[in-house]
Order: structure tokens, then sequence, then C-alpha cells
């Protein structure tokens, strides 16, 4: 009998460079193909982390799961990252989605179906979900070093700049430049409790 597969795909901002939406189709469509794999469904969360499984498709995915189980017999991925970076958890879902539903995960990406009953399988698994994993530790690494850069440089503006300003330039060239229209309420507040207008009338 001809076997079925759930296709899952996970794009955020971060991934820009390399794994659009479009890219993991093509990836998990000719896995699916060259194994002569039936495509039951997809599910694509766009714009959404992988550290946790609070995303609206991953849950569409799983009560499906739920509901179908006897009919899929594998959840493809283009690769494990996509489905997530947190070892722990990605590792405690994976073991579950087998073990109580029969359905193993595929990393297209590198041609692997994972076995979690099978010792060097459930290695090699664990070794794709951990360079997930320490590629997330790395990037906030890299985030907090360069915040803290900024901040001894005197450069540091936050995630969002303050009412009244807008953010330009890039890198070491980005500022604050004053918008003027929201300038003129910063003005007239700082102005206005100067010469003691009570802070109610300000308001």
């Amino acid at each position: 009998m001809q076997k079925k597969a759930l296709r899952y795909h996970r794009f955020s901002n971060a991934d820009q460079s390399h794994g659009s939406l479009e890219r993991q189709d093509i990836i998990t469509s000719h896995w699916c193909m060259n194994n002569n794999i039936i495509i039951t469904d997809t599910f694509n969360d766009d714009g959404y982390s992988a550290k946790t499984f609070d995303r609206p498709d991953i849950k569409k995915l799983f009560e499906f799961i739920r509901q179908q189980k006897s009919k899929i017999d594998y959840l493809v991925v283009a690769e494990l990252t996509r489905f997530s970076r947190e070892l722990g958890d990605a590792i405690n879902m994976v073991n579950k989605i087998q073990k109580q539903y029969g359905i193993q995960i595929v990393s297209s990406g590198r041609n692997s179906i994972y076995d979690v009953k099978d010792a060097t399988s459930f290695f090699m698994m664990s070794i794709e979900f951990t360079l997930g994993n320490t590629d997330n530790l790395q990037r906030e690494s890299n985030i907090n070093g360069g915040i803290y850069t900024a901040k001894k440089e005197g450069r540091y503006i936050g995630s969002r700049p303050p009412f009244g300003y807008a953010k330009t330039g890039e890198g070491k060239e980005k500022k604050l430049v004053a918008i003027e229209e929201e300038a003129a309420v910063i003005r007239y507040i700082f102005d206005a409790y100067l010469s003691h207008t009570p802070i109610a009338a300000i308001k």
C-alpha cells in the first residue's frame, strides 16, 4: 500500500536567506515524489519562531494527527529546524508522535526517515536538532553582544524608538531622528510641566 505523509513548513524573519516556504515546499515535494509518498495535507507557519509550539498551523497539524493518525505514515519537513529549535521539546514531541500515533518524522533535505526506537537513528536525529538549538544559542549570543557593544558606545536605541523619534541608518550608522509632528507634542509636555501646568491639564 502506498504510504501517506503530512508536510510542515515554517518560516521566520530570521531565516529569510535560506528558509522560505517556497523553498521548503520544493524540498518536501521532491522527497515525497521520489519516494512515491502521497501528500495528504500541508501546514505552513509563516513568520513564527521555532522556540515554542505556540504556532497556529502546527497546532492544527497536531490536531489533524490526533484525528487521522491511522491514515498517516510520515511527517515531512525540509529540515528538523523547521519543526523546532528547542532540543528537549522537539525530541519529546517526535517521541510522542511516533510512539503514540505511529508517525515518523522525515528530514527531507537530509533524505532521512528518523526512528526513535532505533539507537543510531535516534542519535542522528538528536544531532540535527542539536545543531538547530546551537544555532539559536549562537544567534542570541551575537544579538546580546551587539547590544552590549552598542550600549558601551552610546549607540543603543532599543527595539522601539521612543515617541517622537524614528530610527534611521544601519549598523553603526543607526541613529534617532525627530518626527516633527510627534516632537511638537513632547516639547509641549516639557514646556507645560516646567511652567507648572497641572498634570491633568497636560494630559
